[in-house]
Parts: C-alpha cells; structure tokens; sequence
C-alpha cells in the first residue's frame, strides 16, 4: 500500500548512564535528546550501524533500540496534499 518513501529514517535509543549518553552524543552529533532522555537520530548513510559498533565496542548496556514509524496523521497529510 505504501511504498518505503513512507518510512520513516528515525530510530529511538535508550541506554543507561548519563556518562554514556553524552559520550554519544560528542561522537555522533546527528543524536538529539527528547524530554524524557530517549536518544534520536536519523538513519543518513546508515549511521545506524556505525552507533551500534560503537555501543559494542564501549561495552555500554542498551534498554531499546527501536525504528520509529511515522504516525498515522503524517501519513494521511502526505498522501492528501499529493
């Protein structure tokens, strides 16, 4: 029905420790902060697996990862001003 131009590029990343969050967020400064200290970025020239070598490198412990969809209101704007 829709096609991958409907997907949304953003992941959300949650890990532990203040340290480790800003130590992230010095090397990597596509990451942004929401107000409840989810970590957001978007996957350009797949970043996404230079974050996840580097979280294993570091050996710092991941709570969620997650591919962030785009809701159902986006959507539907993107199709009706088409």
């Amino acid at each position: 029905m829709f096609s991958n131009a409907y997907c949304s590029k953003e992941y959300s990343l949650e890990i532990e420790g203040e340290d480790n969050i800003r130590k992230l967020e010095e090397v990597f400064g596509v990451i942004r902060r929401t107000e409840s200290s989810d970590l957001i970025f978007r996957d350009d020239n797949n970043v996404s697996y230079e974050i996840l070598r580097f979280l294993a490198d570091n050996r710092i412990p991941v709570i969620r990862f997650e591919h962030i969809e785009p809701s159902l209101e986006k959507l539907f704007l993107e199709v009706v001003d088409k």
